[in-house]
C-alpha cells in the first residue's frame, strides 16, 4: 500500500469511528506504530484530529448535532448490545426516566421484551409512540417539541419531571471524558437531563465506544456522580482505573 493510500485509509477510519488506536491501525495497515504516529501527527497539524495517549479522535465542533433520524440508524449493533446490558440493571416494577437519545429508545425496546409493570417517564416522542403499543405505564413530560431531536423540552417538561421521583434515570450523551464528565451538545436537552438526574435514585449513562474522550459543548454531569457507565467495548486502562477509583460501575 502506498503512503497516500494509507493516509486516506486512516482518515476514513477516523471519520467512521471518531476515535482510533495506534496499535489497531498499525495492524490494519501492516506498518509500524511509529509510522502511524507520524501520520496522526500530520493530521493533527492539519486540524483533522487530536492525538491522545495511544491514539487520536476526530475533531468536530462541540455544538455539532446529528438529527434523530440519522442517529437512529448509526451504530445499531452497539446500541442493541448496550440495551441488553442496561436491561440487567432494571427490575420488574421499576420506575424509570428515559431521555430522547436513540440509545434510550434501544433500551426501551429491550425492556419491553424482558420486564413487566414498568413506569416510564420520558420526553422522547419516539419512546411515547413505541410505548403506545406496550403494556407498560408511560408518562409524557409534555413541553415544547424540538423536531431535530424528537424531544420535548422547556419549562413545562421540567415542571412535570419535578413532580416524580423515580428509581433510575437512563441517559445517553454526546461525549464522555475523564475531566469534563458527561456532556451534551445543546442546552435544551441538557436542562431536561439535569432534572432527570435530580429526580432519580440512581443514574445510568450509556455511551458507545465512539463517545469516549469526545468533547461536547455543555458539561452535564461529573462522572463520579454516575452510578453506572454502560458501553459496548472495554475501554483503555486509564478509563478502567478511573472508574474503579471513582466507584463507578463500568459495564461492557
Amino acid at each position: 500500500m502506498l503512503a497516500f493510500e494509507r493516509y486516506a485509509g486512516i482518515k476514513n477510519e477516523l471519520t467512521k469511528n471518531k476515535k482510533v488506536f495506534v496499535s489497531e491501525l498499525a495492524a490494519l495497515f501492516k506498518v509500524t506504530e511509529e509510522t502511524i504516529r507520524r501520520d496522526l501527527e500530520k493530521m493533527e497539524q492539519e486540524g483533522f484530529c487530536t492525538r491522545i495517549y495511544g491514539g487520536a479522535f476526530l475533531n468536530s465542533h462541540t455544538n455539532e448535532e446529528v438529527s434523530y433520524t440519522k442517529r437512529n440508524t448509526l451504530n445499531l449493533k452497539e446500541k442493541q448490545y448496550i440495551a441488553k446490558r442496561v436491561a440487567h440493571l432494571i427490575k420488574d416494577g421499576d420506575s424509570l426516566v428515559v431521555d430522547s437519545s436513540s440509545t434510550g429508545l434501544a433500551v426501551l425496546h429491550e425492556l419491553y421484551k424482558q420486564k413487566k409493570n414498568l413506569t416510564i417517564l420520558t420526553n422522547s416522542i419516539e419512546a411515547l409512540r413505541l410505548g403506545s403499543t406496550q403494556d407498560q405505564k408511560m408518562i409524557s413530560t409534555g413541553g415544547n417539541l424540538r423536531p431535530y431531536s424528537f424531544s420535548l423540552v422547556g419549562s413545562d417538561a421540567i415542571d412535570v419531571l419535578r413532580k416524580y421521583n423515580v428509581d433510575t434515570a437512563i441517559l445517553g450523551c454526546k461525549g464522555v471524558a475523564l475531566e469534563q464528565g458527561v456532556m451534551e451538545s445543546n442546552s435544551f436537552d441538557a436542562d431536561v437531563k439535569r432534572v432527570m438526574i435530580e429526580q432519580a435514585s440512581k443514574v445510568i449513562i450509556t455511551a458507545d465506544h465512539g463517545k469516549f474522550d469526545q468533547i461536547a459543548l455543555i458539561n452535564l454531569l461529573p462522572l463520579k456522580q454516575a452510578d453506572y457507565l454502560v458501553t459496548d467495548m472495554k475501554p483503555n486502562d486509564e478509563w478502567l482505573n478511573f472508574t474503579r477509583k471513582q466507584q463507578i460501575e463500568l459495564i461492557y
